[in-house]
């Protein structure tokens, strides 16, 4: 049997209630001299309190969950770790459920989830079908902890919501090629829910139309479902006269460019790739990745903490994390006299 506050009590020759309000940390007269005896005492008899006793104390269990869509984010493996991150250095258990998109009983989870006992759910809106927001709404008002949403629920921002703001990733990354001179830019808008779709294409026209540039509708690349092989993109790609890419997930921009390089073509001289994400999954490329990183680290200490400080009748309105660019070398800037285009050309025509 593991020591008990009894134990700490008979160690420091204090009262149970003493201890307790100290373990607990209880307002109370209790001097520091006091509070440090007992803190003293538990970490030298290694006391690790009882959870479900604390929870009946307190109100509170410690657990925090999270309901995300694995079809949908390819970076959600990073988006887990951060959490699970995020809750050990508060204290709290991550409980994740990864649920498949459009299911129809995926307004449900939220209520199953929150029976299983938890101080507040961290929700992914895309496991929703669009069109649902009323359902999902009305369960999210019956409940009694805080629910943070990750996104838009039906292209709505609701309250304690914490986002990345995607449409200034996908600017940052088309300007950053725009700068270097790149006029011609494809954009690959893949594994992305239709709200981030939305955001990101936006974002993309809006830094094309700043530096005075009408893309052709064949340079962007949003009809691509998450399983989309890399091979049939690059052949799409191929086919038109860009000298650069941004493609909405580093995972996908890794493939292509390692597809890339195999055909004869020369990174990034020949064809530049800006990535989206600055997730862990890309390691082995033989060019550096130029991306967006969305700062997952920090979305999921911020939905945490949320969870932490929540007060019922107090929403707090939602907020925009801000993506950064981080460049590698995966990205050549382009002079006047550059024949890229016509060099694509010729190698597409080589590999095809």
């Amino acid at each position: 049997m593991g020591v008990t506050i009894k134990d700490i009590a008979r160690e420091t020759g204090l009262s149970v209630t003493t201890v307790s309000l100290v373990l607990n940390n209880k307002d109370s007269r209790i001097s520091e001299k006091t509070r440090q005896l007992v803190q003293s005492t538990a970490q030298e008899l290694n006391y690790q309190p009882n959870q479900a006793a604390v929870s009946l104390v307190t109100k509170k269990t410690q657990v925090i969950g999270l309901l995300i869509a694995q079809d949908h984010y390819y970076y959600f493996g990073d988006l887990i770790r951060s959490v699970e991150m995020a809750c050990h250095n508060a204290s709290y258990f991550p409980l994740i459920s990864l649920s498949s998109l459009g299911s129809e009983v995926e307004p449900e989870l939220i209520s199953m989830l929150a029976r299983r006992g938890m101080d507040g759910l961290i929700l992914d809106p895309a496991v929703f079908q669009t069109g649902r927001s009323g359902p999902v709404s009305e369960i999210m008002r019956g409940l009694q902890i805080p629910v943070i949403t990750l996104g838009y629920v039906d292209s709505q921002l609701l309250s304690n919501s914490i986002t990345i703001n995607h449409r200034q990733g996908s600017y940052l990354a088309a300007s950053h090629l725009l700068i270097s001179g790149h006029r011609r830019i494809a954009c690959i808008a893949a594994s992305l829910s239709p709200g981030i779709r939305q955001d990101y294409l936006a974002g993309y026209r809006d830094a094309m139309d700043d530096f005075g540039i009408q893309p052709e509708a064949s340079w962007i690349l949003e009809d691509l479902d998450a399983e989309a092989a890399a091979a049939p993109i690059l052949d799409r790609i191929l086919q038109e006269p860009v000298t650069a890419v941004m493609v909405s997930s580093d995972l996908l921009a890794g493939q292509l460019m390692q597809l890339a390089h195999a055909r004869g073509i020369e990174i990034p001289r020949q064809l530049s790739f800006v990535g989206y994400g600055g997730v862990s999954a890309l390691r082995s490329v033989a060019y550096p990745l130029t991306t967006v990183s969305l700062h997952l680290d920090r979305l999921a200490r911020k939905a945490v903490n949320l969870i932490r400080r929540y007060a019922p009748g107090k929403d707090l309105p939602p907020e925009l994390i801000t993506p950064t660019l981080i460049q590698g070398g995966s990205v050549c800037r382009l002079t006047g006299s550059s024949n890229v285009i016509q060099t694509i050309s010729d190698s597409a025509r080589q590999a095809l």
